[in-house]
């Protein structure tokens, strides 16, 4: 089987140097050709190939297909591939990324004329995943130091937490030390605040949906301490301002869409809604007993994914846009109060101190844990290992089945889906670009 996918992606890249020349010649006869006849079914006859990955150039053979490539729809599991020519009896299309596997449907026609066919056959989409260090490094010891500089000069101590902006710049709180920003395209990493006095003990971090404010949740011991400070974008994210005390804040999450903000506590495992005019907080739901909480939004605002370190589970919770409250978590992922390893679906997967999680824009959920790996959720509640070697640390680079981390705790997704770790016990940043 592998042989005769490989044959049909050679036979895909071949024809992708005859695409070009197609082109040309239906420029020079623009008017040969028999249009999409809506009264006639369309017939879908084979695709190839029937594996590839992002680029890949799909050819789909049939009849009734037209000659107006406005008309033609073609998805690869369920995302739309660029249509860049049709010919009566071929479409030409391309493969866009991440379709993961599903199965190839194609579409013609508008409104009451239109016509679809679904083939048996699926597509297997080839993913290109690599694991690879953003910055960071560690002496022969294993130990670190804080030095700023560009990304191959920095060095980094026990990053834990962080956050990414709408440019791709990373903010990275260090375990008891403050903020490190590391900027990809300014090819620096600096340190703008860093932890003291009443606000040395910053643990994690949300930006505004706006992203010019940074909210970083500050653990002390203390009912009158500072639980949750700010930080902003016009004055170089150097300043840091109180919001709220509150003993053991563990998390802050914003909503991206109309920026009604959530912190959590450890006692109770407690969630509140801070309102800025009244300046108050609202106790909105909990999951009981000392429970230290993650929490992150999926892009629409619509749900509230809570990860429980001491529950080992992760929470699902629906945000009511209308009330802005939050309905009482379920469990999402996970079986509660039992650590172990365990990929499955829904509560047959096992968690062993899961941390911070983030959601990309199809809103899988990437959550990094003390079991040495990135797990990777669905909207449908299947866990599998995205990066790692379960219950094995190490630092190898490499493909993600064989890479290793040490102690993970903090990830985020940037809009290009690049999933970035804080590789706590080695002292670096690390990325995962796929396609």
């Amino acid at each position: 089987m592998k042989k005769k996918s490989d044959l049909l992606f050679k036979i895909g890249v071949f024809f992708t140097f005859l695409i070009p020349i197609f082109f040309q010649n239906c420029k020079e006869n623009e008017n040969i050709g028999l249009a999409y006849d809506p009264k006639m079914p369309i017939v879908c006859e084979e695709f190839f190939p029937d594996s590839g990955g992002v680029g890949t150039q799909l050819i789909i053979r049939g009849s009734n297909f037209g000659i107006d490539t406005s008309l033609v729809r073609v998805s690869v599991n369920g995302k739309n591939a660029a249509v860049i020519g049709v010919n009566e009896t071929v479409i030409y299309a391309v493969v866009p990324r991440r379709a993961d596997v599903g199965p190839v449907e194609v579409t013609i026609g508008k409104d009451n004329e239109k016509q679809a066919h679904t083939f048996p056959n699926n597509f297997e989409y080839r993913f290109s995943q690599v694991v690879s260090t953003l910055c960071g490094h560690t002496k022969n010891d294993g130990s670190s130091e804080v030095i700023n500089g560009t990304l191959e000069d920095a060095w980094l101590v026990m990053p834990r937490t962080l956050t990414v902006d709408n440019e791709g710049d990373l903010y990275l709180i260090e375990e008891g030390r403050g903020l490190r920003v590391i900027s990809q395209s300014r090819n620096e990493v600096t340190s703008p605040f860093r932890g003291s006095g009443g606000m040395s003990n910053a643990v994690m971090l949300d930006f505004s949906a706006d992203y010019n404010t940074l909210y970083i949740t500050n653990e002390v011991w203390d009912d009158n301490g500072i639980g949750l400070f700010t930080t902003t974008r016009d004055n170089g994210f150097m300043n840091a301002r109180s919001l709220i005390k509150q003993k053991q804040a563990s998390d802050v999450a914003v909503n991206p869409v109309d920026g009604t903000l959530f912190y959590a506590c450890k006692p109770g495992g407690s969630v509140y809604r801070y309102d800025f005019e009244t300046k108050t907080s609202t106790l909105v739901t909990t999951l009981g007993g000392d429970n230290f909480i993650s929490m992150t939004f999926t892009p629409d605002g619509k749900i509230l994914y809570l990860m429980g370190a001491d529950t080992n589970a992760i929470y699902k919770s629906i945000y009511n846009f209308t009330t802005k409250g939050l309905e009482n978590p379920t469990v999402f992922a996970g079986t509660q109060f039992s650590a172990g390893y365990a990929d499955g679906v829904g509560t047959a997967a096992q968690f062993r101190v899961p941390f911070q999680g983030a959601v990309d824009e199809d809103g899988n959920l990437y959550v990094a844990e003390f079991n040495h790996v990135i797990r990777k959720i669905t909207p449908d509640g299947v866990v599998s290992t995205f990066a790692g070697v379960p219950e094995r640390s190490g630092y190898i680079d490499g493909k993600p089945s064989q890479a290793r981390f040490k102690e993970p705790m903090g990830v985020a997704v940037d809009k290009e889906g690049t999933v970035y770790v804080a590789d706590r016990g080695n002292h670096r940043i690390r990325m995962i670009k796929y396609d």
